[in-house]
């Protein structure tokens, strides 16, 4: 069974993917924090795929999927944003750090 791991501070995202993906072969776990990522991830192991949103506390979501990537090359990684501003590190990040940048689709652009 894969394993996808999201990780948001607000709720309502991991909510409409959760719905999406509800399928028999996939486990889906909600952590709130990069912290709470971290700790799962170093608790449980690598997961198939992370969805992490960019603006966090703490811990931003290129700086969490850095780690994920530096302790579980082979999970793939997806950041998403719904603030404009963000979009500037998206060159940073894809390739890098995350394989995809998306906007989030609270602001209708996904």
């Amino acid at each position: 069974m894969d394993t996808l791991l999201i990780v948001d501070d607000c709720k309502e995202f991991p909510l409409i993917v959760t719905g999406f993906l509800a399928v028999d072969d996939l486990k889906v776990i909600v952590k709130e924090s990069a912290r709470e990522g971290i700790d799962f991830v170093m608790s449980n192991g690598p997961v198939s795929v992370v969805i992490s949103d960019y603006q966090m506390p703490l811990i931003n979501g290129v700086e969490f999927l850095g780690w994920i990537k530096a302790n579980c090359p082979h999970t793939y990684r997806v950041l998403y944003s719904s603030h404009s501003e963000d979009f500037i590190n998206e060159t940073e990040a894809v390739g890098t750090t995350v394989h995809h940048f998306s906007p989030n689709p609270e602001n209708g652009r996904m």
